[in-house]
């Protein structure tokens, strides 16, 4: 089942896109509040599905990790901001890939996060916070054009 390419919808927790998370060292998120067919699918997959009741309540989610960051691209009519500023709660469509994976004894399958359109955004407000405004400086130019449509390519038809 390695390596197959999915499609699947939820709740934006721990968007790090761009930024390495320090605590993995990768890029990647969390998509929560799963629905049932994409629970299942999941299941199907051989991918552990986990539970959150805590305070972010994610629900039934999964977490998405990737090497490189992670393309972002946003509906249209949905505004765009920069990666860091997409905040827990936006609705994203989410391109992911099955892998399979061995460590210490253990193994499963898990996914990596390819790239996300963003459908409905909550916005992550930096002020005031403590958040250096200038972190993600180093990363360059987002990886989207102004209207999006170079990253929308990535969901059409396969």
């Amino acid at each position: 089942m390695a390596n197959e390419v999915h499609e699947i919808e939820g709740t934006l927790f721990w968007n790090n896109f761009h930024k390495k998370n320090d605590m993995t060292g990768k890029f990647g998120f969390d998509l929560g509040r799963l629905d049932k067919d994409t629970i299942k699918l999941l299941q199907d997959l051989g991918v552990n599905v986990k539970t959150d009741t805590g305070p972010a309540e994610r629900g039934q989610f999964v977490t998405c990790n990737s090497k490189f960051p992670i393309k972002v691209s946003f509906k249209q009519g949905v505004k765009q901001v920069e990666a860091g500023s997409i905040g827990n709660e936006s609705m994203i469509k989410a391109k992911v890939n099955t892998f399979d994976w061995n460590f210490k004894g253990k193994s499963g399958t898990s996914l990596g996060g390819q790239a996300v359109q963003v459908q409905t955004l909550a916005e992550f407000n930096r002020g005031g916070d403590g958040f250096d405004d200038d972190a993600d400086d180093e990363l360059g130019t987002p990886p989207w054009d102004d209207d999006g449509s170079d990253a929308l390519k990535d969901f059409s038809a396969e």
